[in-house]
């Protein structure tokens, strides 16, 4: 799983994760991998509009967003 983020942060790609907090509440979130470390990720989560860190060992699932390119939908 840490391959998805590191391959996140490295083309700056968003990825989907499902998060479950220290509280035990499940999250669906879409964030942006600015760095990680060994423990933690530090993103931008687009649900709460900031800067979060997230703990490696809380993120229950993880896969890259694919991104839309302008007009590729027409």
């Amino acid at each position: 799983m840490k391959q998805v983020f590191e391959r996140a942060a490295m083309s700056k790609g968003n990825v989907e994760i499902i998060y479950m907090s220290s509280n035990r509440q499940f999250t669906k979130r879409i964030i942006k991998v600015l760095s990680i470390s060994n423990t933690v990720i530090q993103a931008y989560c687009y649900q709460k509009h900031s800067f979060r860190t997230f703990k490696i060992e809380n993120v229950l699932s993880a896969s890259p967003v694919p991104s839309i390119k302008s007009g590729s939908l027409r």
